[in-house]
């Protein structure tokens, strides 16, 4: 997805209202149990996260940021009992804020990408994991289809990892990796220069393959799918190795 493809914002603005209300209401029994994919986190513990996310990308939103600005300067974290508040007041802010900018206006990011339009993805794939995460922790079902997790996975290893790789270096995989989505057009070929991470969109064959539908792919990219639920071939350990290398 580039700016261009930002063509109807009122329908990433439902996605993301849709996905964040999904994920409040699959938290609001459940606090205490625990989330997969997300070390030791419980329920709680993730809707706060998302309440601090949605805040800060309103405030720098709705502010129109254009750099970085300290933590003091947005919303304070909740008391373990005001969670849920605080995240559906956070989740009215960013749909607000959303709501009243041009995608294409300067905003700072902290990735190479420095526009509104890059927040309007971001929350897209952030809210949608999250709440698979919150239906997975209750027990519940939530799928994510095969185009968005295309678009997930180039944003992933576009802008994610390179933006962590740029504050945090690290040793890369040794070895390329090859995605393969089974369920509509999408195959990615990852490969390190130096201190780069290389993507093509290309059918090849890499030092290990992974193939599946482009949402359980996606996940299986964040951690939160093992990479045995999918097809898998050549040496796990360096599929893995890219998974690891996920913010």
């Amino acid at each position: 997805m580039n700016d261009s493809d930002l063509i109807n914002r009122s329908d990433l603005i439902n996605r993301i209202e849709a996905d964040g209300r999904g994920l409040l209401d699959a938290a609001r029994d459940n606090l205490d149990a625990p989330v997969t994919g997300c070390g030791d986190w419980d329920v709680r513990r993730l809707v706060r996260h998302m309440g601090r996310v949605h805040n800060t990308v309103a405030v720098s939103v709705a502010r129109r940021i254009t750099e970085m600005v300290p933590a003091s300067e947005f919303p304070a974290r909740p008391e373990p009992g005001a969670v849920m508040e605080y995240a559906t007041d956070a989740l009215e802010g960013l749909l607000a804020a959303l709501a009243g900018i041009d995608p294409a206006e300067p905003v700072w990011t902290g990735t190479v990408q420095r526009n509104a339009a890059f927040y309007f993805r971001r929350m897209w794939h952030e809210t949608a994991v999250h709440r698979w995460d919150a239906e997975t922790a209750a027990g519940q079902d939530f799928i994510i289809d095969g185009d968005q997790g295309r678009d997930g996975i180039d944003e992933l290893f576009q802008l994610m990892v390179p933006a962590m790789l740029a504050r945090r270096p690290r040793p890369l995989p040794a070895g390329s990796l090859h995605l393969h989505r089974t369920d509509g057009e999408g195959e990615w070929t990852l490969t390190a220069e130096g201190e780069q991470i290389v993507v093509e969109s290309s059918h090849a064959t890499g030092d290990a393959a992974v193939r599946g539908p482009g949402g359980a792919v996606y996940l299986a990219m964040w951690g939160r799918v093992p990479l045995s639920d999918l097809q898998m071939f050549g040496d796990a350990a360096v599929a893995q190795s890219w998974v690891d290398l996920s913010p």
